[in-house]
């Protein structure tokens, strides 16, 4: 009788189109975000950015670490109380690898696994800013 009707596949050989779909909502590596963490005038930057409409919550409430903006301060309070908060700080504490210690262990030179280091960021002090902040909005609220 003739061929079973397949799906069609329109989408398969289009470079353009798989790239497109791939970096669409594209969000800061965790290396990026380290560094934007270890640094006091970018997270100043950050903290005192101005509002802005088009952002959730005007873009008063943003957690750097994992780089998102929420729509007030209860919903970030109950962010950084959340498993997926959690796991990025603790992915964001270790010591991220370089092009050395990647060549070491392909086999090329001594590898030595490294002693995890916890970094000190300035996070701590802006997120017991906010909470602090949050809890006389509610009072008065």
């Amino acid at each position: 009788m003739g061929q079973p009707q397949g799906r069609s596949r329109q989408h398969k050989n289009k470079l353009k189109q798989k790239k497109s779909f791939r970096s669409k909502r594209r969000k800061k590596d965790t290396d990026q975000i380290r560094a934007d963490m270890l640094d006091p005038v970018c997270v100043q930057k950050i903290t005192q950015m101005e509002p802005d409409g088009d952002l959730p919550g005007s873009g008063k409430f943003f957690c750097i670490a994992c780089n998102r903006h929420m729509i007030d301060a209860h919903a970030l309070k109950e962010h950084f109380r959340s498993k997926i908060h959690k796991r990025r700080i603790k992915k964001l504490q270790e010591e991220p690898y370089s092009h050395k210690e990647a060549e070491q262990a392909g086999g090329m030179g001594q590898f030595t696994p490294k002693d995890n280091v916890v970094a000190k960021t300035v996070l701590d002090n802006v997120v017991a800013e906010i909470s602090g902040s949050s809890q006389a909005e509610m009072v008065t609220a």
